[in-house]
């Protein structure tokens, strides 16, 4: 599964939460059972960020969107800001531009092309505040495979799939 796709898992049960306020857990099964998915580290690491922080990320929705409240927002939008403001703030071996063209490009799928350029507007501007309070990215992040489109690491040897990039777990064994 590539990053892409488990973001696209995790912009569902975010979508999913909207509606149902139910437990991760509970949406995970849910998910799983009637789906046949398979919800991947990435997928539960973000959808549990989204959910956990969802107060803050709802107040940077509030913030940088200027023409709509967020009561207004598609519910599809809104789900897509919130997913992409949780990787931006919450996940940092994910570079702010690629969540950002991510979310553009999730919304360009399940929206209007409309919706993408208000949701590049919103989280463009919301970047500018995250990153003068995140230090840069390193470097070896961007080389680490957290582009969208590249598969997460192969089965391990032990027979676990890892979502952890290798130059994490590289550094994590010295």
């Amino acid at each position: 599964m590539t990053r892409r796709e488990a973001r696209e898992q995790a912009f569902m049960l975010v979508f999913e939460w909207e509606f149902q306020k139910a437990p991760l857990d509970e949406m995970v099964e849910n998910a799983s059972f009637t789906e046949e998915m398979k919800i991947s580290g990435f997928t539960r690491e973000l959808t549990t960020a989204v959910l956990k922080h969802m107060e803050e990320i709802d107040s940077f929705v509030d913030r940088f969107s200027t023409k709509w409240k967020r009561k207004r927002i598609a519910k599809v939008s809104l789900a897509v800001l919130r997913t992409a403001l949780g990787e931006m703030l919450y996940l940092d071996q994910v570079p702010i531009s690629v969540s950002i063209n991510e979310a553009v490009e999730l919304s360009k799928k399940y929206s209007t092309e409309q919706d993408s350029a208000y949701i590049n507007g919103v989280l463009g501007a919301a970047a500018k505040e995250i990153e003068k309070r995140q230090p840069a990215v390193n470097p070896a992040v961007l080389a680490t495979g957290a582009e969208a489109n590249v598969p997460m690491q192969e089965v391990e040897a032990g027979g676990e799939q890892s979502d952890v990039p290798k130059a994490e777990k590289a550094a994590g064994e010295q």
